[in-house]
């Protein structure tokens, strides 16, 4: 009789460890967008944010003052300052430590950040009840699809990114304090505290993080946790009210709670439109629109996840409503800006809403010949959508790349035309970038800057009739603009009109104090007709500021 071995325990196989899936998922995340490391900056917010910044960027020793000013709040941009990202500046001011000038630390820092969160994804999708398998298949499907590639390839993008670091870490940290009925109590306070800082690190990297206690405390009703819920949720109040207050004093009063309103309701479509490039990610777009995108895909997918939810035997109720939740509640503050609703980036932390709730109606066949049907189908799916991802990193190789991409893709975008033709200008295309304005003008007459640049042109060819008209109407459009200001001036001294000349250029330095050009005229002007005193006045007044221009 063979001698029996004796039995030895079955040991779980590495790949078996949660943190090794989360790993290995990652890394495709990350792998698949290191092409975008060798990219620049495109001109696109990032030179303005970062290299126009390094200044301020450079020094560590203000990280306190980033808490105390908007994101927008750089030298020589006068286009508003509402948004309160103090993390977010921080982030960028982390990556100057190394080379504020070269962008590899940057792209770096992307697609780090992206592997990170893809990570993350799998983890949350495991800690809220689905399987291994399962849970991986999402979060590949969320690593390597095409409509983040605009949160990776774009060094601004990383918003999004930083806020799904911090958003994803805050709740499965209130989902292990829920299953901690076994553990100390010393690791159920360091849990607890870590949500509180991980929600305070998402509040100050992103406005919409604000939706983050909607969300936790769905979860704490919905779930019995050996922490009292009311410690949780006194923990979120200070934070909120130390944001509101820093917020307050540190950026532009948003528009009036009626407007935001109104702006929701204009952009109700895109949540349907965020639908259909979730599930066929065709007709993208670096800067895309409304008018631009069709409703058919989205409308589709809704009508079936509609039917599932009535006809589907294996629902998971609170799972599905929960997906819900979040998808709408990360979507809405975005809703409310009065321009560029639409951007998919803004897609990147909904997508675990959507997720959850498509995994929701998930059951895994009980049939292997059928599991390995469905894995052969969802592998083919996963390596189109990586596909589709790669074949648009192209249009972020450059600066021109980037805006003919966005006006072929986006022909109603507006400000896309006009930054293409700014790209023409820089080029000395002058004819293709005179097209450019007039389309963006076509769309939108209000559009910013596109009638000083047409001013421009046509002073180029010395129509100086035609291009005091496109400054006239500039500063009616953007009365805040000082150039327009200046540059009119400059038309109406060509025009023999100086002393209207002159009273736009004191216009200009009202505005802009540090214009150097404006003053330069001024006095020029002042001393050709014999008056050095008010020439000696104005350089006296603008003269220190006009120098520390950046």
């Amino acid at each position: 009789m063979p001698k029996r071995r004796s039995a030895k325990p079955n040991r779980p196989p590495r790949l078996d460890r949660a943190w090794v899936w989360a790993l290995i998922i990652g890394l495709v995340g990350a792998l698949l967008y290191a092409p975008t490391l060798r990219f620049g900056f495109i001109g696109y917010d990032d030179t303005l944010l970062i290299t126009q910044n390094q200044e301020f960027l450079s020094r560590l020793s203000n990280i306190g003052r980033a808490f105390l000013q908007g994101a927008w709040r750089v030298p020589g941009f006068d286009g508003g300052n509402i948004y309160y990202r103090p993390v977010y500046t921080l982030s960028f001011m982390f990556d100057s430590q190394f080379d504020g000038s070269n962008p590899l630390a940057f792209h770096l820092s992307n697609v780090v950040q992206h592997g990170i969160v893809s990570g993350l994804v799998f983890a949350l999708l495991l800690a809220m009840g689905n399987t291994r398998p399962v849970a991986a298949v999402g979060a590949l499907f969320f690593a390597v699809h095409p409509t983040f590639v605009h949160v990776v390839a774009w060094v601004p993008g990383r918003a999004d990114s930083l806020l799904a670091i911090f958003a994803l870490t805050s709740v499965l940290a209130l989902a292990l304090l829920q299953r901690s009925a076994q553990v100390s109590d010393a690791r159920k306070r360091v849990l607890l505290l870590a949500h509180w800082i991980l929600f305070a690190l998402a509040l100050f990297t992103k406005e919409s993080a604000i939706v983050l206690p909607l969300l936790g405390g769905v979860l704490l009703l919905h779930r019995p946790t050996s922490v009292d819920r009311r410690i949780v949720v006194a923990g979120w109040i200070p934070t909120i009210v130390l944001w509101a207050v820093l917020r307050s004093v540190s950026v532009d009063t948003p528009n009036d709670f009626p407007t935001l309103v109104t702006n929701v309701l204009r952009h109700a479509i895109v949540p349907v439109h965020y639908l259909g490039k979730a599930v066929v990610p065709l007709g993208l777009s670096v800067t895309p629109t409304i008018a631009d995108t069709s409703s058919v895909f989205g409308i589709v997918v809704l009508v079936g996840l509609t039917l599932c939810a009535f006809l589907s035997k294996s629902r998971r109720p609170f799972l599905i409503g929960f997906g819900v939740l979040w998808f709408l509640a990360f979507i809405l503050p975005s809703l409310s800006v009065p321009r560029k609703a639409a951007l998919e980036q803004r897609m990147y932390l909904p997508m675990v809403g959507f997720l959850l709730l498509v995994l929701g109606f998930v059951q895994v066949p009980k049939a292997r010949s059928v599991r390995w049907g469905v894995a052969t189908v969802l592998a083919i799916y996963l390596g189109l959508l990586a596909t589709i991802t790669i074949g648009r990193f192209d249009a972020y190789s450059s600066r021109i790349a980037f805006w003919e991409n966005a006006v072929a893709t986006a022909p109603h975008a507006s400000y896309a035309r006009a930054s293409l033709g700014a790209v023409y200008v820089a080029r000395s295309r002058y004819q293709e970038a005179e097209e450019q304005y007039q389309a963006a003008v076509e769309l939108n007459p209000l559009e910013p800057k596109a009638n000083h640049n047409l001013g421009f042109l046509a002073a180029q060819r010395e129509d100086y009739e035609s291009a005091a008209r496109y400054f006239e109407r500039e500063i009616q459009i953007n009365p805040g603009f000082a150039d327009a200001y200046f540059n009119l001036g400059q038309v109406l001294s060509t025009l023999g009109r100086p002393e209207e000349a002159l009273s736009l250029w004191v216009r200009t330095l009202e505005i802009a104090p540090g214009h150097e050009p404006a003053l330069a005229s001024a006095v020029q002007y002042y001393v050709s007709v014999g008056k050095r005193q008010e020439a000696e006045n104005l350089i006296a007044r603008y003269g220190d500021r006009a120098r520390k221009r950046p």
